[in-house]
């Protein structure tokens, strides 16, 4: 067979011209045998444009099969970096099947398509991230933990009001009186807080007015009154609970203080031994 001709068919083969064929075989191309010729291609730097061209769409089938077993996607910009993130799993799932097959040539071509996707992923994954933090919606830890310092401190301060309230709270035992008292100190308490949060700092330290905002926002707390009432009753047997929890201390306390005396009187050495044993034994228990 003519050599022109044979080169003209291979160059048809391969997608290139008859000029890059003679090329080949001089450098050593395995031009008779497709396998190690798809291998000997592998190893070039460059290659005409329609050879690439031709290995991919040798490979089209495959990937057809694959790509229509992806779940569809939404269109739009919103779902950009969902889509992106989709292409980058189908292309490192094509590589490692190029890896499995062997051919060096679609190892080569699956590589450098994952490659480009997972530098496409990235940019989009830094621009989103930038810019959600100019739009506040990202904080930084640091700034975070300065900000739960702040309510520590506003909360720590609202407690104050306690001093005020507790003595209000004495001798009350309709439920009603109790929520009364303990709404004033909700309040006063909510009030405290934002005045703390509200007050000037120095610069770079200021309260965003987001979480300032946040925390004036009157919430529903999903209690309703009947539950509220609950709550009071609740005060108040904690408080007849505790105020039989005092009056059985102090009733100790005396017996011992009694028992003292009768210790410190007594000279028989067993009757003070007896005592000792008795003080004690109430000692154990306050």
């Amino acid at each position: 067979m003519n050599k022109g001709k044979t080169d003209d068919k291979l160059a048809e083969k391969w997608a290139c011209d008859p000029h890059t064929i003679r090329r080949w075989r001089k450098a050593g191309a395995p031009l008779s045998n497709e396998k190690r010729m798809r291998t000997w291609l592998a190893g070039r730097k460059h290659l005409p444009p329609g050879t690439t061209t031709l290995i991919q769409e040798s490979r089209a089938v495959e990937t057809s099969n694959f790509a229509s077993a992806d779940q569809k996607l939404p269109t739009g910009a919103a779902f950009a970096l969902k889509r992106l993130e989709q292409m980058e799993a189908r292309m490192f799932t094509q590589l490692s099947r190029a890896m499995e097959g062997g051919d060096p040539i679609e190892v080569k071509t699956a590589r450098e398509s994952w490659q480009k996707v997972c530098e496409q992923l990235r940019k989009a994954d830094l621009a989103i991230e930038q810019s959600r933090r100019d739009a506040g919606e990202l904080v930084p830890r640091e700034q975070v933990e300065y900000l739960a310092g702040e309510l520590s401190l506003a909360l720590y301060h609202s407690l104050w009001a306690i001093d005020d309230i507790v003595p209000l709270l004495v001798g009350l035992e309709s439920p009603h009186d109790i929520f009364k008292v303990l709404a004033e100190v909700k309040s006063f308490a909510h009030q405290s807080i934002i005045s703390w949060l509200q007050r000037e700092r120095a610069p770079g330290h200021e309260i965003p007015k987001w979480l300032i905002k946040a925390v004036s926002t009157e919430r529903n707390s999903n209690r309703s009154d009947d539950r509220m009432e609950a709550y009071a009753k609740l005060w108040a047997v904690m408080k007849t609970a505790m105020q039989g929890v005092a009056q059985h201390a102090l009733d100790k306390l005396k017996r011992y203080k009694e028992t003292e005396q009768k210790f410190n009187k007594a000279t028989d050495p067993k009757e003070r031994s007896k005592l000792y044993q008795e003080l004690e034994a109430v000692n154990k228990t306050l």
